[in-house]
């Protein structure tokens, strides 16, 4: 008896005997594939918690749930099968449970061909190092957010030292240093004896992730004549908010931090970079309101062996939005 071509499913013949067994059976197989294409049209997919992309591994931190629109019930993906990993030109997908009675768990599957099944839906299919989900939305490689979602950004901002208020004793005043081989910036010298502190600030933006909270570093250049010799320096931070009629003041206790750049041998001219502090949320974090970012040199602590004088350019700081 014929198949047909795609579907696969079987149907009659012209003198086919007998008749119309043969047609129940290709009746029935197109009701299954047609509720099939009805219901995954109609599927609802939601969780997941936070999905992370870090090539080839997929990562979720809650349950993916598939909600069937006719039934009510859902197909569970749990946290359990998290991480999965996809290469290149592979897809993620499950085999639905149809006509569901109740809610039950489903194994994501990877493959580099997808079955032509009633039951095979696709959720993900990796491109190069970018994971496109079936809605369209792609994540590359280190980006993570939620399920069917626009990926989280992580967005680093500089503020110069330029813009940054003085606090009591501040550095140096602002001045320009230029190389002699080209290449110049604005900085302020924080003293190799005595704490010295600045405040900058910015909005927080509108998209902003509270929960990821923020951390920062110190950029600056060796401005003296004597560099460094296997010497560093350490920096401290306080990082709180303050909204519409607050005090500019912190309500409470900021979030403290700090960094150190140790072992630099330098010349002047030559650029030194610390690491990110650990970060955290910062006090009354919130979108809408004014970041305050304390920071300043404490040449007493024990990492701080460079006694000299030294340029500061600005802070980079690093949050999320989404």
């Amino acid at each position: 008896m014929p198949n047909m071509t795609r579907l696969g499913l079987e149907y009659p013949a012209k003198d086919q005997r007998p008749w119309f067994d043969i047609f129940e059976r290709w009746v029935s197989g197109l009701d299954a594939s047609i509720y099939a294409h009805r219901e995954d049209r109609n599927l609802i997919v939601e969780g997941g918690g936070t999905v992370s992309w870090n090539a080839p591994a997929l990562s979720w931190t809650g349950s993916i749930y598939l909600v069937s629109p006719y039934t009510g019930y859902a197909m569970e993906i749990p946290v359990a099968q998290s991480p999965i990993d996809i290469a290149d030109g592979q897809a993620l997908y499950i085999n639905m449970v149809r006509s569901l009675s109740g809610n039950t768990v489903v194994t994501a599957v990877v493959t580099s061909v997808l079955p032509s099944s009633n039951n095979a839906y696709m959720i993900a299919i990796r491109r190069g190092d970018t994971l496109y989900f079936r809605n369209g939305t792609g994540f590359d490689d280190g980006q993570s957010g939620p399920l069917y979602g626009p990926p989280l950004l992580v967005e680093r901002v500089f503020l110069p030292i330029c813009d940054a208020a003085d606090q009591t004793p501040g550095p140096a005043p602002v001045s320009s240093l230029e190389s002699p081989g080209g290449g110049g910036l604005r900085i302020r010298d924080f003293d190799g004896v005595a704490s010295e502190v600045v405040c900058a600030s910015i909005i927080v933006p509108p998209d902003i992730v509270v929960s990821a909270g923020l951390r920062a570093r110190v950029i600056g250049v060796i401005s003296n004549a004597t560099g460094p010799s296997a010497e560093g320096v350490y920096f401290q931070f306080g990082f709180w908010c303050s909204g519409d009629t607050d005090s500019m003041s912190p309500s409470g206790t900021p979030l403290l931090d700090f960094v150190s750049k140790t072992g630099m041998t330098l010349s002047q001219y030559e650029m030194w970079f610390t690491d990110f502090c650990t970060g955290g949320v910062p006090l009354d974090f919130a979108a809408g309101k004014m970041l305050f970012l304390l920071y300043g040199r404490d040449p007493t602590d024990p990492s701080d062996t460079y006694g000299q004088d030294i340029g500061v350019t600005g802070i980079e700081i690093e949050w999320t939005r989404g």
